[in-house]
């Protein structure tokens, strides 16, 4: 329906056609309610509680596709030590009775622990929903917060089950293969699973040659004789405990390559190229790969440049740490198809392997040829003293694009000489005016800019690395997005949002902006909240200069990421 499109692309547009009449009233109530999003920790909240009435009431059920629970942990309720116990990781009864008649359900997320025995078998009379979940552990959590290894099992078979995520942090061989047997009976027996996404890795700092100390014993799947998951449609393979023997590993890649059914993968993320490599024949509907993880060997590199160029169709979505492992080649091989490029070395924030990803004026224009109908854009961009202006006037020439990300250089080795200009919310708000006058000077429209001052390293289900420098909890990142209404969006309207600060400090970061640069947040006109992260987003890296000898507060601005599933 048109009113699903108007609601998904602008929630505002959708209230005011409310407004209309009660026969458009209607249209958008019933369009409100495709989505019922429940945090598990405030289920009790009268707020939730009136609207679940409300919907019942005005015979809204059927209105429901989607279903999305969570469960808002604070710090003291994922710490195991001595943090007390978290609330009901259950359904309230009453949705129990609702879903049934919930005839119009299509997706039930749930990233809140274990999945319950009693909503498994209450999808299972309903074999049209497809089920996304997450197999999460973490062994400094509280038990009641992950999904513990015995309850895995009740998974098997289940024909509900679309999506998972796999987020496994483990200690020793023995916790590791706790996940990775049960698992294994899961992939194999769930038929109608597409998308999958596996991140097992050891919880150490303990390196030896640069490289994290695995176990001497096989911990993985250990799939042979037949066995293999349904047919996927995505897969992000970030960590996953391959044989520690380099023979061994690759027959076991060889198994997979050969074994699983691969003509129906249409996204692939991995830093395990080799594998790329081996079931690249086979990827006929592949469109979107992913090898944004970092490259470190020229071996890796060159494969990465091979399979750009053999891989049997055109892609759509290229994501590479570096413009070399892409390669000139591969490039203007795909690029005619291509809609989203990102080049981009994750975990990194400066230094000479972060320059040497940085994008210049050249290769900008460069892209632009290769690339005409590219829409979606990340980069690194260098700068020193001043804005690289020429390079933001390559960029707004580029045609079609509508999203940018910009990655910019964050080097603290030396307090006293921080890089500049300083990214801030002020600059931020400054870089996109420009860019969005210039592209609407060449025919482009570009709606979304997303500036990042730094890159912590992290995987995708949100836990950050082992060896987190700590200087990466002062990245700071902006989005810049256009008005929604087209009067003010053809007048340049357009806001700006920190994203590691509540929805209280950007009001006051804006308030800030309108009012002279000098006023304090203390004056009673703005007073408000104010955390380091909103001091970090004001004036960038300014005190820095004045920090020798001195502390710098190393609290996170930002609260912990929500479990990432694969895409729904």
């Amino acid at each position: 329906m048109i009113i699903d499109l108007i609601r998904v692309t602008s929630f505002s547009t959708l209230c005011s056609i409310a407004l209309v009449n009660s026969y458009y009233n209607q249209l958008a109530r019933y369009s409100q309610q495709r989505e019922l999003t429940i945090d598990l920790a405030n289920v009790e909240d009268s707020k939730f509680r009136r609207r679940l009435e409300y919907i019942e009431k005005n015979g809204l059920l059927p209105a429901i596709r989607r279903i999305k629970v969570s469960y808002t942990w604070t710090d003291e309720e994922r710490d195991t030590w001595g943090g007390r116990a978290p609330g009901s990781t259950d359904l309230p009864p009453t949705l129990y009775e609702l879903i049934p008649d919930m005839t119009g359900l299509v997706d039930f997320i749930w990233t809140a622990g274990a999945v319950p025995e009693k909503l498994l078998s209450t999808l299972q009379d309903q074999p049209e929903v497809r089920l996304h979940t997450n197999i999460e552990f973490n062994p400094c959590y509280h038990p009641l917060v992950v999904f513990p290894p015995e309850d895995v099992d009740r998974l098997q078979n289940n024909p509900n089950l679309a999506s998972l995520g796999i987020d496994v942090l483990y200690w020793e061989a023995r916790g590791c293969t706790g996940y990775t047997h049960p698992i294994k009976r899961v992939l194999q027996s769930c038929p109608n699973l597409r998308n999958l996404k596996i991140d097992i890795r050891k919880a150490t700092n303990v390196r030896v040659f640069g490289r994290v100390v695995m176990p001497s014993e096989y911990i993985g799947f250990g799939f042979t004789e037949g066995h293999r998951p349904a047919p996927l449609r995505e897969l992000q393979l970030l960590e996953y405990p391959f044989s520690p023997l380099g023979k061994q590993m690759y027959e076991e890649q060889n198994y997979w390559a050969n074994g699983f059914e691969w003509s129906q993968l249409k996204r692939l993320k991995t830093r395990y190229v080799s594998l790329a490599l081996r079931i690249m024949p086979k990827l006929i509907s592949i469109r979107d790969v992913d090898f944004g993880a970092n490259l470190p060997e020229a071996e890796t590199e060159a494969e990465a440049r091979t399979f750009y160029q053999q891989v049997p169709v055109l892609l759509e979505s290229i994501v590479v740490p570096s413009l070399t492992d892409v390669g000139m080649g591969g490039l203007r091989r795909h690029g005619p198809n291509l809609r989203k490029l990102e080049i981009h070395r994750q975990g990194s924030s400066s230094g000479r392997k972060w320059r040497w990803a940085a994008v210049d004026v050249d290769r900008i224009r460069w892209i632009r040829d290769a690339c005409p109908r590219l829409e979606e854009l990340g980069i690194n961009v260098s700068r020193d003293g001043a804005w690289p202006y020429d390079v933001f006037d390559a960029i707004a020439s580029l045609p079609r694009l509508r999203s940018l990300r910009i990655w910019f250089e964050l080097d603290l080795r030396n307090l006293s000489n921080v890089v500049r200009p300083y990214v801030t919310f002020s600059e931020a708000g400054k870089i996109f005016k420009y860019l969005h006058e210039r592209a609407a000077r060449n025919g482009s429209r570009l709606q979304e800019l997303e500036i990042v001052s730094g890159s912590p390293p992290s995987s995708s289900s949100g836990r950050l690395t082992q060896s987190v420098e700590p200087f990466f909890i002062m990245s700071t990142s902006f989005r810049c997005l256009v008005s929604e209404r087209d009067d003010e969006a053809s007048n340049g309207v357009f806001s700006v949002q920190c994203l590691q600060l509540s929805k209280e400090e950007n009001e006051l970061l804006r308030k800030l902006e309108e009012m002279d640069t000098t006023t304090s947040p203390t004056n009673p006109e703005v007073a408000g909240p104010v955390s380091t992260a909103f001091d970090w987003a004001r004036y960038g890296m300014e005190t820095l200069g004045m920090l020798e000898g001195s502390t710098v507060d190393m609290e996170p601005p930002h609260p912990r990421a929500a479990v990432e599933l694969p895409n729904v």
